[in-house]
């Protein structure tokens, strides 16, 4: 068997994993932003809807913010992409913004998961939703944010304290 053959086709994989990454990112990065952002403006911005529709507002939010963090990671993977590929310090993807940002869509699934909580509440205690509405609102939203934060403060501890190990500069 010829070992540069099968050099060369594990590059040229490496080389296709990395464009679909690539084009993914500033793909479906712009199409989140243009789809969730109007979306989430309209909600805020008429009174009738804000607060009954607060925590689905908060869901196009954080879809928002995933797309502005997939076209930061895209920018920064063709920037990068033209270099030839480097290792650099795991220490140094911790620490990236467009990284931190992109571990925000963890947020995603939490808050549709208040959202489903919250219709629960409605439909299991009507009563009680609709007298103490705002307090629960405000409580699942709070519950969400405080849940990504925790996990992603001990994500980046926890990367901390590892000893060194070098990693793509593509921080994957």
């Amino acid at each position: 068997m010829n070992a540069t053959v099968n050099r060369t086709e594990f590059d040229d994989l490496k080389v296709a994993s990395s464009s679909i990454h690539l084009y993914a990112y500033l793909i479906i990065g712009p199409m989140l932003v243009l789809v969730n952002t109007p979306i989430f403006l309209l909600v805020m911005l008429r009174k009738a809807l804000r607060l009954p529709y607060l925590i689905l507002a908060t869901v196009f939010f954080n879809s928002g913010l995933t797309g502005m963090s997939a076209i930061l990671m895209g920018a920064k993977r063709w920037i990068i992409s033209v270099v030839e590929e480097q290792f650099i310090v795991h220490y140094d993807c911790v620490l990236s913004v467009a990284i931190f940002f992109l571990s925000m869509s963890f947020l995603n699934g939490w808050s549709l998961l208040m959202n489903s909580v919250e219709r629960f509440c409605v439909v299991a205690f009507p009563i009680y939703y609709y007298t103490h509405s705002k307090r629960i609102i405000f409580a699942l939203i709070t519950i969400q944010y405080a849940i990504t934060a925790i996990a992603v403060i001990f994500t980046v501890v926890a990367s901390l304290i590892e000893p060194k190990r070098y990693i793509s500069h593509f921080c994957m």
